[in-house]
Parts: C-alpha cells; sequence; structure tokens
C-alpha cells in the first residue's frame, strides 16, 4: 500500500495472516465446528479488519494505477517528442525534389475519362497520391508542383 501522505510504499497491512494462524483457519474450516461465542466474536473482530485492510489496499492500487496511466502517458508523449526530433535528421529529407518526383511516379496512374478533349485531372484527384501528398508539407508541395504526377498532356 502507499502512504496517503508521501505515497511511498507502506509496509503489509498488519491484519495480513501469519502462517500459523492461516494452518489454524483451515483446522477449524475442516471440523465439523461450530463457533462459539468466544470464537464469534474473535473472528467477527477479524473480519472488520480484514474488510477495512482490504478498502486500505484498494484505495492503495488505485492510486497505483492512477500512477502508472500517468505515467505511461508521461512515457508516450515523450516518445513521440523524441521520434519528432529523430525525424528531423531522416535521410529521406535529404532527398533532392526531383528524387522524390521520381519515388511518387509509379504512384500516379495514367487517367481514361473517355473524352480525349478532356486531358487534365485536378490536382491530388489520383486516390494513390493523396495519401502520400499529406505525410508533409514538403510532399506536398512536391507533388502539386509536379504536373506529370497527376495530368495528361
Amino acid at each position: 500500500m502507499l502512504c496517503a501522505a508521501c505515497k511511498d510504499p507502506l509496509p503489509p497491512s498488519a491484519v495480513l495472516p501469519t502462517p500459523k494462524q492461516k494452518e489454524e483457519l483451515l483446522e477449524l474450516v475442516r471440523l465439523p465446528f461450530i463457533a462459539t461465542a468466544s470464537h464469534s466474536s474473535q473472528y467477527e473482530s477479524k473480519i472488520a479488519s480484514s474488510i477495512e485492510a482490504l478498502a486500505q489496499y484498494d484505495s492503495g492500487i488505485g492510486r497505483l494505477r492512477k500512477s502508472l496511466a500517468d505515467m505511461l502517458a508521461d512515457r508516450e508523449e515523450l516518445r513521440e517528442y523524441l521520434d519528432g526530433c529523430r525525424s528531423l535528421f531522416s535521410p529521406l529529407r535529404r532527398l533532392p525534389a526531383e528524387v522524390l518526383c521520381q519515388i511518387f511516379t509509379p504512384f500516379s496512374t495514367s487517367f481514361d475519362s473517355g473524352d480525349q478533349r478532356y486531358s487534365r485531372r485536378p490536382p491530388l484527384s489520383e486516390p494513390e497520391l493523396h495519401p502520400i501528398s499529406l505525410v508533409c508539407a514538403r510532399w506536398h508541395d512536391i507533388i502539386l508542383d509536379t504536373p506529370a504526377l497527376w495530368s495528361d498532356i
């Protein structure tokens, strides 16, 4: 469990049974035993303190789960930031626009409208080019600035 004030781990609850107490209870459960008044008060007290201790454990576990969820969210945010920082140095960023055009060309399909007079498509109307144009502003601009990818002359 965690300390509510400092959030440090706490030692196990004093209510936790010892091996001897568990063995005694197991023997009582196995016997055809009817609880006496002294046994009733003793075990009712143990039941009440155990219920209270379980509630404390549940509360501590809830705080731990929230802390873990917060840490995981922070970790993911940091990982995404790190990925962004690393992408600044990606070799792909250093490729000239001409090379990227050559890479994009196979994604440009031929257009057949059935009307030979119509020989131009709107930019990014190619379903294969549209997702590529969403990768980054540079790729978007390269596709728009390269009519050979989206027009027939």
